[in-house]
């Protein structure tokens, strides 16, 4: 699912995944969200297929503007996750 995020035009112009991610990258990125935890920049979550457990996207609070008062909240679903995306931005589970 990672290699595939970018291949969303949109992904690469707002986080740090290269249009062409290799599996390389898509590990860095992966530890990078990791690390978010750790250094207090946010938390970053996979949403996954409720009966398949398949990786079809990303969510995240970013809390780096919380000294402000505010934090960002962000997704992604990957285009191969085809129809099964529209549910996860929609489902109410």
């Amino acid at each position: 699912m990672v290699t595939d995020l970018p291949t969303d035009p949109y992904v690469p112009n707002t986080g740090s995944l290269a249009g062409s991610a290799s599996r390389e990258d898509a590990l860095a990125c992966i530890e990078r969200q990791v690390s978010h935890l750790d250094t207090g920049v946010g938390h970053s979550f996979c949403v996954a297929d409720n009966d398949t457990d398949e990786a079809l996207g990303t969510a995240g609070l970013w809390l780096a503007p919380i000294a402000a008062g505010r934090a960002t909240a962000g997704y992604s679903v990957a285009p191969a996750a085809g129809a099964a995306g529209s549910q996860v931005k929609h489902s109410s589970r």
